[in-house]
């Protein structure tokens, strides 16, 4: 609570907050996580938070912070264990008072997506909305140890409102996200905790050595204990030596209870109090007896998780370590010389994060702690089963070559089984009845070695082993303890360290690289650029960033489905490996987009020559679940330093570059140049003009008539065409901007107006004895918008246009690319009663087969098959097989582009329907529809004006 305000309103508002507050409390005491504050205390600082942020929701806002914070501490890995936010949810009991005592919660109802979940007011401490708001912000985030977004919360029954509890209702995504950045935030988060782990469970191990009083010693651990496992109450008994009187330390006890719990759990058999009590044995290392015991305490009713028992063991075995070096101290001097060997080693571990390293770290200890002369550190493959060496200290050069490709499989000999199915030091020799053990040790020139297995849990991680030049004197003498202690000792530091950076490297490489393609990340990208840099202000390296984003990826998310598009991700990323060079950097940004960032590549001839080995790697086909897809790339490179200075602008700048290769038509790669900033710059002002133009009443229609060929180009129809009548501009055709609409989302409101004042047009016209049909273009956004029927079907009822007087056209890519989903779009449209005709077609690759199963009574033919007719005589057959493949299939035909009379008469001869085009006449405004003679003359300026008056798709 004290970051939020802090982050929010400065450091003087923490200040006074804890002043407002007023609980006799210092600020260093709110904010070390040892302390507990009372309910009454908890309450004044909520309502102080609140006045000081003037904002009545802040206390759900602490209940985020608070359980993000420890969705990156130990209470996350419990959570994971349960599977889902589902269990998260159904083990909120066990849950809940991790975070806060005063509130009793139970799981009501579990679903795959949703639960709800019940909370009742502790007997004593009454409701209070802060408290809502804060409950609220702990289970928004119920779903984040699992990758999913935050859940959204409603509280359907409150105790405040005379209900006689809070009941919440909690519903959250079921699908993973691909690292967003709010779980970025968690892994960085996670790995600072992991450091500070480290460093409070390494600091109490350095009180083992830097505290010369025990019982300050124990206290240290008790209150750190609760820190690593959250509970109410903790209690330490022990006696540290068989007679002395039992040495108590707890947190969180009144004097008045204290006795008995500890009566209690120094009982031969203590109870957990079904679940309530979590209770661990001190039990000394140098001697096969118990100190003790640690126990962490709710009140009953409240469990731990059973991940818990093993933290709070930890803490157990460092309070005997602490009671055994205090009892040895003067035993023997060697003692406190392995303590603190082994408290540097941990401490060296602490600050390495990659198990090589600790390996290498650990294998040049194992001497200094043993007096041994030479170790082997090695370490358990479990695909393979097989033991592989990952360090050595103290071998010759020549042996140390011999040893480093050693791998020991459970084949090669049954010590290995044993050792990984029953964990446990051992002393094998020369003299071993084992002949692969035995080969060994004579290969590398030692008599015997004791070997101690390294195991987290049950699970083996892999041996130290720590050899000895000389055999053992006495056959049959007892193993020597302290050698075996101290290498337990070893054994039990590196689980810990290679469990941890184990941990480590998996959340660096979570957040750094990629998880669907495994790629570098758009972060290590960033890092990697930076270091280009440098090396270009050093030795003057210069290096290009090419930004590559493939074309229409949509499409095949669209109609094959999200794993296809993954897969393909892979193969993409797959094929740029192969092609670039091994010391290039290939990136996913994220979605479609791809860095690859190229050292030594510093002019443009050689970029462009990398680029068309690029563009050609992605024209071959990729396999798809048994089908071949084409995919190509728009590609823009930008060149360090002349093209920025710093990533973010190298980034921007080969970024801005793809969008213009983009623009110009697709499939190709170009250059960045200071001139598409200003491009850039009037795409952004048309962008922003074009949100507000619906509002400004800046778009009009016109409409172009459509003509049947049949009966003397009688006006049967028309279609309407936007236009805009920019402020600064003027006059803007399509062209200008119906793109930009398309990729900005603006289309579907901006085709949803036209489909509306198309229809009021309709039937004002009818008022005028005029009813021609009115077609209406559709882009392919709009068909995947879920509104879209309901839409036309209100915009029909609101105008009383007949149904059958509107047709919504939509091009050919429909018909090649359209997924099942947007077929039943079309047929919902049909059942309105409208008509559907596909435009401009020819140009795409519709099979015969599927536009049979569209529910289509137009084909409108693009006007290049028109244009193909010159002169009387013409064959044309591709507009002439058009139109009979339309009329078999029960369409009629719609030529489009008519511009002189020889096209005119060709279409009447092959019986096409309509016509629609300058010869006819010019696109005009309503007003002037209705002046134009029903039966359309022709225009013969249609082939001067084609030219500069386009009409979109």
């Amino acid at each position: 609570m004290l970051n939020l305000v802090r982050r929010a309103a400065g450091e003087e508002a923490v200040v006074r907050l804890v002043e407002r507050a007023g609980i006799g409390r210092t600020q260093a005491e709110l904010e070390d996580d040892a302390n507990w504050v009372s309910f009454d205390e908890g309450r004044r600082l909520f309502e102080a938070a609140t006045e000081i942020l003037d904002d009545p929701r802040a206390l759900r806002k602490v209940g985020v912070a608070i359980a993000r914070r420890d969705m990156t501490s130990e209470v996350v890995e419990l959570l994971r264990q349960l599977g889902g936010p589902g269990e998260v949810l159904r083990h909120i009991d066990q849950v809940v008072p991790k975070f806060c005592t005063v509130v009793q919660m139970e799981a009501i109802e579990i679903a795959d997506d949703y639960a709800r979940v019940s909370g009742t007011s502790v007997p004593g401490f009454p409701r209070f909305a802060h408290l809502c708001d804060f409950t609220i912000g702990l289970l928004e985030q119920a779903p984040i140890p699992f990758d999913l977004p935050p859940a959204a919360v409603v509280e359907d029954e409150c105790e405040q409102r005379g209900d006689r509890r809070c009941l919440f209702t909690v519903r959250w995504e079921t699908e993973p996200s691909n690292l967003p950045e709010y779980r970025v935030a968690a892994l960085e988060a996670e790995l600072e905790v992991l450091s500070t782990r480290f460093e409070t469970f390494h600091d109490t191990a350095a009180d083992l050595v830097g505290v010369a009083d025990v019982a300050s010693l124990l206290a240290n651990i008790t209150s750190r204990a609760r820190l690593a496992v959250r509970a109410p109450k903790h209690v330490l008994a022990v006696r540290p030596t068989p007679d002395a009187e039992l040495a108590i330390h707890h947190e969180g006890c009144t004097a008045s209870e204290l006795a008995a719990l500890v009566d209690e759990l120094m009982a031969d058999d203590p109870s957990d109090r079904d679940g309530s009590r979590l209770i661990v044995e001190v039990a000394s290392v140098r001697q096969a007896e118990s100190y003790g015991r640690l126990a962490a305490i709710y009140d009953e009713g409240v469990r731990f998780f059973p991940a818990e028992r093993s933290v709070l063991a930890g803490y157990a075995r460092l309070a005997a370590a602490a009671l055994d070096t205090a009892t040895a101290l003067e035993e023997s001097r060697r003692q406190t010389e392995t303590a603190q060997a082994l408290l540097d080693l941990a401490r060296g571990l602490a600050g390495i994060g990659r198990s090589q390293e600790m390996a290498e770290r650990l294998a040049a200890s194992v001497p200094a702690v043993t007096a041994c002369d030479a170790a082997v550190v090695m370490l358990w493959n479990e695909e393979d089963r097989a033991l592989e060496v990952a360090a050595t200290e103290g071998l010759p050069a020549g042996i140390e070559a011999l040893v480093q490709p050693i791998r020991i499989s459970t084949a090669d000999t049954p010590m290995l089984a044993e050792l990984i199915a029953h964990p446990r030091s051992l002393l094998v020799d020369t003299e071993s009845a084992d002949p692969f053990i035995a080969g060994l040790l004579a290969a590398v020139g030692m008599q015997r070695a004791w070997i101690a297995p390294i195991v987290a849990g049950e699970t083996v991680l892999g041996v130290l082993a720590a050899s000895f030049l000389a055999a053992v004197t006495t056959p049959g003498a007892a193993p020597d303890e302290h050698l075996l202690a101290r290498l337990d000792g070893l054994a039990d530091i590196a689980a810990t360290a290679f469990q941890n950076a184990k941990l480590v490297e998996h959340m660096r490489h979570q957040a750094m690289f990629d998880p669907v393609t495994q790629l570098p990340n758009k972060r290590m990208l960033e890092d990697r650029v930076e270091e280009a840099l440098a090396r270009n202000r050093r030795v003057g390296e210069g290096f290009a960033l090419f930004f590559l984003d493939l074309d229409r990826f949509k499409n095949v998310n669209d109609t094959l489905g999200h794993a296809a598009g993954d897969e393909l991700l892979r193969q993409v990323a797959d094929r740029l490996l192969v092609t670039m060079r091994e010391e290039d950097t290939v990136a996913r940004l994220g979605g479609d987009e791809f860095a690859l960032l190229l050292p030594r590549v510093d002019n443009v001839a050689l970029a462009r020559a990398i680029a068309e080995r690029l563009y050609a790697a992605l024209q071959r086909p990729f396999a798809l679940g048994g089908q071949q897809v084409f995919i190509t790339s728009s590609i823009g490179i930008a060149l360090a330093p002349e093209d920025g200075a710093d990533h973010d602008t190298l980034l921007k700048n080969a970024d801005m570059a793809m969008y213009q290769s983009k623009e110009q038509g697709r499939n190709r790669f170009g250059f960045y140049t200071p001139a598409l900033h200003a491009d850039l710059s009037a795409r952004l002002k048309l962008e922003s003009d074009l949100h507000v133009a619906l509002q400004r009443d800046e778009l009009f229609l016109e409409f172009q008539p459509l003509v049947s060929l049949a009966d003397g180009r009688r006006i049967v129809g028309v279609e309407a065409l936007v236009r805009w009548q920019h402020p600064e501009l003027g006059r803007l055709m399509p062209d200008a901007f119906i793109g930009l609409a398309e990729d900005t989302g603006l289309i579907v409101d901006v085709d949803g107006w036209v489909i509306e004042t198309a229809a009021r047009q309709a039937r004002a016209w009818a008022r005028h004895g005029f009813n021609p049909h009115m077609a209406v273009n559709l882009a392919d956004r709009d068909l995947r918008d879920p509104s879209l029927v309901s839409r036309v079907a209100s915009i029909l009822a609101a105008t009383h246009l007949s149904p059958e007087c509107l047709e919504l056209e939509v091009t050919e890519r429909v018909v090649d690319e359209a997924p099942d989903h947007l077929l039943a779009t079309l047929r919902d449209l049909k059942a309105l009663g409208v008509k559907i005709a596909i435009d401009d077609f020819g140009t795409g690759h519709s099979g015969l087969s599927r536009l049979r199963t569209f529910p289509v009574d137009t084909l409108k033919i693009d006007r290049s098959f028109v244009h193909e007719v010159v002169n009387a005589g013409d064959p044309a057959p591709l507009l002439a097989a058009m139109i009979r493949l339309a009329h078999d299939l029960g369409m009629s035909v719609v030529a489009e582009g008519v511009e002189t009379e020889v096209q005119a008469a060709f279409l009447v001869e092959h019986g096409c329907d309509v016509g629609q085009g300058y010869l006819f006449a010019r696109p005009q405004l309503a007003g002037d529809v209705l002046r134009l003679p029903r039966q359309a003359e022709g225009d013969g300026r249609a082939a001067e004006a084609r030219a500069g008056d386009r009409e979109r798709a």
